[in-house]
Formats: C-alpha cells, sequence, structure tokens
C-alpha cells in the first residue's frame, strides 16, 4: 500500500488529491513501522530486546540524515517523493526471507509452522529445544484461547490494564507531539535548512545510545519520567534561551529518549 500510494502522490492534480493521498501514505507508513518494530521484538528474548529496539531505532535517525542528504541533493519534490517510496519495492524480496512471528502462529492454534521456524531459529543459534516442543496441552489451551480472540475493549476491561493502557497512550500524545514539533521545526536551529535538518537527525544517534544504557542502568520508568520532566523543562527555557544554537540541539536529544523508552515499555 505504501508503495502504491507513494507513487500515486506523484500525480497529484490538485492539492486536495495530494492531501488526501499523503494522509494514506503516512497511514501505511506508521502502520509498516509498527509491524516491523512488532515483529523484531517478538523473536527477541528480554535479554536482548532493548538493543534490538535501540537498533531499529538507529536505522531510524540514519534514514531522518539521509532524508536531508537526498532533499539537498534533489531538489524537485516528485523526484524526492519517488526517491522516498522506491525503496520500499525491496521489501517484497524480504517476504521469504523474514519468517512469520512463532507468538502469532501460535495465537492463531498454527503450531505446526510455528514449531519449525523456532527449531530453525534454535538451530541458528545453536541451542536445543525440547521434545516435543508443544504437548497437547498446549495445544488445547491454545485452542480454548483461540475461540476468545482479543479485542481494543480488552485493554480497558480490568483497572490494572486500563491504568497501564490509558498512561502509554497519554505518554504516546505528549511525546509525538513534542518529537515532530520539534522535528519539523529544525528551522529553529538558525542557518541553512538542509545542515539544519541533518543536524538534527544526527542528534538522534547519541539520544538512542544514551537511552540504551539508561534503559538499562536506571530502569524503564525512572527513565521515562526524569527525561520527560527534563524534556518540559527545555521546552519551557527556550522562551529565555533559544539564542544558542546548542540549546535545540540539547532540547531535541531530551525529547527524543522519552520516546524510545515509550516505545520499548509499549512493545514488552
Amino acid at each position: 500500500m505504501e508503495f502504491v500510494v507513494g507513487v500515486a502522490v506523484l500525480f497529484s492534480p490538485n492539492m486536495i488529491t495530494f492531501t488526501i493521498l499523503r494522509f494514506l501514505l503516512g497511514t501505511s507508513n506508521m502502520g509498516l513501522f509498527i509491524l516491523g518494530s512488532v515483529i523484531g521484538a517478538e523473536f527477541l528474548g528480554p535479554s536482548k530486546r532493548v538493543i534490538g529496539v535501540m537498533g531499529m531505532q538507529m536505522g531510524f535517525a540514519i534514514g531522518y540524515m539521509m532524508l536531508a542528504l537526498v532533499a539537498f541533493l534533489i531538489r524537485k519534490w516528485r523526484i524526492i517523493q519517488f526517491v522516498l517510496c522506491a525503496p520500499v519495492v525491496f521489501f517484497f524480496l524480504l517476504m521469504p526471507i523474514v519468517p512469520e512471528s512463532p507468538r502469532w502462529l501460535m495465537s492463531q492454534g498454527k503450531y505446526n509452522k510455528a514449531e519449525k521456524i523456532i527449531r530453525k531459529a534454535a538451530k541458528v543459534n545453536g541451542k536445543k529445544v525440547p521434545e516435543p516442543l508443544f504437548d497437547e496441552e498446549d495445544i488445547k489451551h491454545g485452542s480454548e484461547k483461540l475461540k476468545e480472540q482479543p479485542t481494543v475493549i480488552d485493554l480497558f476491561k480490568t483497572p490494572n490494564l486500563r491504568r497501564n493502557t490509558i498512561n502509554l497512550m497519554w505518554n504516546w500524545f505528549v511525546n509525538s507531539i513534542v518529537y515532530y514539533g520539534l522535528s519539523l521545526n529544525t528551522g529553529d536551529l538558525g542557518g541553512n535548512e538542509f545542515i539544519s535538518f541533518f543536524i538534527s537527525g544526527v542528534v538522534e544517534v547519541p539520544a538512542v545510545i544514551y537511552a540504551f544504557f539508561a534503559i538499562e542502568w536506571f530502569g524503564r520508568r525512572p527513565n521515562l519520567a526524569g527525561t520527560e520532566i527534563l524534556a518540559g523543562i527545555a521546552c519551557f527555557a527556550t522562551i529565555v534561551i533559544r539564542k544558542y544554537m546548542f540549546y535545540p540541539v540539547l532540547r531535541k536529544f531530551v525529547s527524543y529518549v522519552p520516546t524510545l523508552t515509550s516505545l520499548l515499555i509499549t512493545l514488552e
């Protein structure tokens, strides 16, 4: 969908069509991001989840910087649009290589397919799996759960789950506003707009590295709450010290860490 809509944007005859197609493009792009994050986290064990998620976000930062380079070299928006959506074609080449999530297969009652993938992964990693991997009790229990497919409403049924869901939704709301507000306002750095945008992407690299170590050392909740408070202070302090070029860079750094932490907590 992303590739089709991305190409369709090139032929937009008017602003209304362009806006609608860009909306659909953003929707499909975010869906792709979420699916990639979920399937990546599902293949990782708890001990490797932090480095895996931060590794994915490092790729996001590199793509951010590459966008500045592409826009600098190509000044026509239609060509930029095509160059940006063309790499999506390579995702089709990954379909025979990237296996389906065993967790999802198990949730659908497809234990035989899940077992094949798990055994292949164990063989690659030099690990042993029990024989049999799934006994009759596991399959029976899975069949019972299959009859009751979860829905979004289930996130609000119990007090604890409802509190955590609302908490995460609020965190994503706040972090998204701050992150995209700062990212789309790179002109605040002053100077050349392409260099400013590139610097905004560069800042995310040390932010990812910091988040990796901080999450492991300080834990999820202290790191999330602490950096959100610092980000809020940094945004308010802009009124006073925005004239210093280093400050918007520092503000972006502090504001990006809560987004990374929220992503990890949500996936877990």
